[in-house]
């Protein structure tokens, strides 16, 4: 019996250190910031494990009992945790409170667990070792989280089914609790939660299919074609006779099925960090059908790296390149926004060719907008910035680059259900609250674009 308790020891705390690195990371996913979103939730659970560890001090008779309630308790919020998570950034404004409630209520559930365990086994051992065990399976339990978690659980099961995994583990220590103590228990309170199961943050309400990025929402099927039409077709249909086309980021395909719509173009090189984002959008049938399958059309040739890495290691050039990464709202991703970058991006730009950037809002981050354009300009490029209005992101502008002086297209494909030559025109010009500020220029030694982004956002979401 005492062999089977230290046993449940290391489960217990593994189970608790896997809900805390699945809060601390889906955090990090929605909200950007890994380092802020890791130290607070972090910082949270394990203040909350010492608020358990005091309570417990006032659970007299039915120590097994509050035990295996405690761990049932443990099982379903921490199993369902993920999901909930995922469901209140999908359908609330008060992600955040959930977030550290759900922390808080883990952390102070985890907390009662070892006081507990201490003096449920304290008449079965000497008491250096009972502490000694005790400890010794809860490190170990911790170790084997810490080397699952990124190496197993996360590629393989993903934040909520791995939740899931673990919340049954609690529940199994419990009913082997039960197992072990038999009549000793005089009843077992069950708690009861219900809660829908969502894996990643795409979500659809009736016809509106929604993908967010950090935090940040990339596209609402309602409206998306406005983003992706004005981000194309602009650049692609002021080049004489595109053949090869690059685009960067824009894993969901939406910038490539727009692309295809021109039958001279023979090649396409989608670039994008993420594997998983490409191969759900390759493979999803409802995600398909929203690209319209582009991304398994033989023209379009998918790679899984850093788009700077590849620029670097690139020989080829290119008609047209759309660049469609997310907003600069950290270093990692500032820097695919500096002199740098764009220098790689003129030198893979054939000399007819016509580059064309998402440069966040115009009118909710002026300074940033400007201040891409101006990088893209210190990088050698002459610079056409436009905008157009989404309507569920506002105002959204774009910076066009070439090496030739640009001019508008007059003919679009067929089909487009936005932008026509007229519109365009619209789109070139700038009204006096989103024209040009002096701003800095971006470079990788002072990423002050993310400065700029972050203070104007901030302002805006206050």
């Amino acid at each position: 019996m005492t062999y089977a308790l230290l046993l449940s020891v290391f489960v217990i705390a593994t189970c608790g250190l896997v809900y805390e690195l699945v809060a601390a990371t889906l955090a990090s996913y929605l909200l950007g910031d890994s380092i802020t979103q890791f130290s607070t939730v972090i910082g949270t659970y394990l203040f909350s494990m010492g608020i358990g560890a005091y309570l417990s001090r006032f659970i007299g008779k039915g120590m097994i009992t509050r035990f295996v309630q405690i761990e049932i308790a443990v099982g379903i919020i921490g199993g369902l945790s993920a999901a909930l998570l995922f469901l209140s950034f999908s359908y609330t404004q008060a992600f955040r409170l959930i977030l550290y409630l759900v922390v808080i209520a883990i952390g102070t559930l985890v907390g009662l667990e070892i006081p507990l365990l201490l003096r449920i086994l304290k008449g079965r051992l000497e008491f250096h070792d009972l502490v000694s065990q005790v400890l010794t399976f809860d490190y170990l339990g911790a170790l084997a989280a810490s080397l699952a978690f990124p190496i197993v659980l996360v590629p393989k099961l993903g934040l909520v089914q791995a939740a899931l995994f673990f919340g049954l583990a609690n529940v199994a220590v419990a009913l082997w609790s039960l197992h072990i103590f038999g009549r000793s228990l005089p009843h077992v309170g069950f708690l009861r939660f219900q809660c829908l199961d969502q894996r990643i943050a795409i979500t659809r309400w009736r016809d509106d299919i929604r993908l967010f990025l950090n935090g940040h929402l990339q596209f609402s099927s309602r409206d998306e074609y406005r983003y992706h039409e004005a981000l194309v077709h602009p650049a692609l249909a002021a080049v004489p006779c595109p053949r090869k086309v690059a685009v960067l980021g824009g894993g969901d395909g939406l910038a490539v099925r727009e692309i295809l719509r021109y039958p001279q173009v023979q090649e396409i090189r989608l670039v994008d960090l993420d594997p998983e984002m490409t191969r759900l959008f390759s493979t999803h049938e409802l995600l398909v059908k929203l690209n319209g399958g582009a991304l398994k059309n033989p023209r379009v040739k998918v790679v899984n790296q850093d788009a700077f890495l590849w620029l670097d290691h690139e020989k080829d050039m290119f008609d047209a390149i759309i660049v469609d990464l997310p907003d600069p709202s950290n270093f990692s991703l500032g820097k695919l926004y500096t002199t740098a970058f764009y220098r790689l991006v003129a030198r893979h730009l054939s000399r007819q060719g016509v580059a064309t950037v998402q440069s966040t809002s115009p009118l909710f981050a002026r300074r940033s907008f400007w201040c891409i354009g101006d990088t893209i300009k210190s990088a050698g490029l002459r610079v056409t910035p436009l905008h157009a209005y989404v309507p569920s992101f506002g105002e959204w502008g774009f910076n066009l680059a070439s090496h030739e002086p640009y001019r508008p297209p007059t003919r679009f494909p067929p089909g487009l259900k936005y932008l026509t030559p007229g519109v365009l025109g619209g789109l070139l010009e700038f009204p006096p609250d989103m024209v040009r500020l002096d701003v800095e220029v971006n470079r990788l030694n002072n990423q002050i674009l993310v400065g700029y982004h972050d203070a104007e956002w901030r302002e805006i979401l206050k």
